[in-house]
């Protein structure tokens, strides 16, 4: 007799819930949304790190070929400018 209510109370405490008849689980709807929110932090994350890299290498690509600098004399200063 004790199993079946002491089951469900564990599950109510874990956030895990059985659904009556079956063996999958259901999660509670704040844990959904916190999956989700996680999940989508991730993806961004990850895409924000792949656009990095490429445009880390692109700028490297650039800056081999195109070596423009700039010397501009006033008076008796020098300012050395890249463009």
């Amino acid at each position: 007799m004790c199993r079946n209510s002491c089951l469900g109370d564990k599950g109510a405490k874990t956030g895990l819930r059985a659904a009556a008849g079956s063996k999958s689980v259901t999660l509670q709807p704040w844990l959904v949304g916190l999956t989700a929110v996680v999940g989508f932090l991730f993806i961004v994350f990850v895409v924000l790190i792949v656009h990095r890299l490429l445009r880390k290498n692109r700028k490297d690509e650039n800056s081999c070929n195109n070596e423009n600098i700039t010397v501009e004399v006033q008076g008796d200063e020098t300012k050395q400018t890249s463009l």
